[in-house]
């Protein structure tokens, strides 16, 4: 089965400088993550070091050695600090650290708000 990630949502923020050079090296340094799977840059945003994602290719994924990865860099994350992930069949979940911890977070139930009707053109006031 193949993932992919949200690069737009993606909230890898560690703990420290040397906790984010250290996560980048636990997993660019995994011989099944990296470099194929991921590779990962310790990056200075804003006054928080990441890791900023490089490469992510979700072919071929094995869930136990990802999860294992994961686990292995909980200790370098900031609290609520995620990464989501989608699975071809529209199925979307997020791996998030606290506490130097590790969970995975399912989506249970998607709320769609009623907001606007849409309304051709044509059929909208012309200015006077």
């Amino acid at each position: 089965m193949g993932y992919t990630v949200d690069l737009e949502a993606d909230d890898l923020r560690c703990i420290s400088k040397e906790a984010a050079e250290q996560a980048a090296d636990r997993i660019n340094g995994d011989l099944w993550m990296s470099p194929y799977h991921l590779h990962v840059v310790p990056e200075e945003r804003e006054g928080q070091w990441i890791l900023s994602i490089e490469h992510f290719q979700g072919d071929h994924w094995y869930e136990d050695r990802a999860r294992s990865a994961w686990a292995s860099i909980a200790p370098h994350m900031a609290d609520d600090a995620t990464l989501e992930f989608q699975g071809e069949e529209g199925e979307r979940w997020r791996v998030r650290w606290k506490g130097g911890r590790c969970f995975e977070d399912y989506v249970r139930e998607v709320v769609w708000a009623e907001n606007e009707e849409i309304i051709a053109p044509a059929e909208q006031e012309q200015p006077s």
